[in-house]
């Protein structure tokens, strides 16, 4: 990914950059995403952003290009500029998951479906929020032990904090779900995204974590009637994680 800084104006600056992302990882990208849309706090830059994958692709310096946390509007208009030019847009990141699936998610998923684009979910465990990790407040109906469930993390706690008691319903469906299943928490919600067409990417920081998502490519997939389960059950979570500030419209 190409970070979209401020002083980053022309195409030369970005390819730049992404020599320098070569250099690093010591051989060829094949893909490039702009990292995030300036359309939030400085449009007239995000043409020459759509102008240097465009370049990029064209000079065949990369084999595809993508974007991440561009809303359906910017991501509709970044596609045409692109098709204009003959330059398919490959992958479209964006934050989704159970807990976040605002209809704004959704309407974005139903886009990439329509243009052929492969969207990635990032965040598909809602900060932890959908990991066994909170199981003992589930059933903790007086909120007791909230507190002292939270993690470390001033921003991660407080954004949890104000999510954990409307999420309990969910978080029993994903449960029994798991339980049914013979699967992890984790296992659950990541499956349910790849149920929806997306290529969830999960964020892992030991070897139990890691072993969780080797195990949810082994070929499981949710039943209808569980994917139905789960969707409903999401419609009862009335405070939905925080979106990335850096998600355009």
């Amino acid at each position: 990914k190409l970070a979209v800084y401020l002083w980053r104006i022309t195409t030369k600056q970005m390819k730049n950059a992404l020599a320098a992302s070569q250099k690093r990882a010591q051989g060829r990208i094949r893909v490039v995403q702009l990292h995030w849309s300036a359309g939030n706090y400085q449009p007239l830059q995000e043409r020459c952003m759509w102008d240097s994958i465009c370049t990029m692709y064209e000079e065949g310096l990369v084999e595809a290009v993508g974007v991440s946390n561009f809303g359906p509007k910017q991501l509709k208009k970044v596609h045409d500029y692109c098709a204009a030019r003959e330059v398919p847009i490959a992958v479209a990141q964006t934050q989704y998951s159970l807990v976040s699936c605002q209809q704004e998610m959704e309407d974005h998923r139903a886009l990439c479906a329509d243009l052929g684009i492969q969207m990635i979910a990032y965040s598909p465990l809602g900060l932890g929020l959908l990991t066994s990790k909170y199981a003992s407040l589930v059933d903790d109906d007086d909120n007791d032990n909230v507190d002292a469930a939270l993690p470390t993390s001033a921003v991660r706690s407080s954004l949890l904090k104000g999510a954990l008691p409307g999420a309990r319903t969910l978080l029993r469906t994903l449960r029994s779900v798991a339980r049914d299943n013979g699967r992890t928490e984790s296992e659950i919600a990541v499956s349910w995204c790849v149920g929806k067409g997306t290529l969830p990417i999960v964020g892992v920081k030991n070897v139990d974590q890691a072993q969780s998502v080797v195990r949810c490519n082994d070929g499981f997939r949710l039943s209808a009637k569980d994917m139905s389960r789960l969707d409903e059950a999401s419609k009862t979570f009335e405070q939905p994680i925080a979106r990335n500030v850096f998600l355009t419209k």
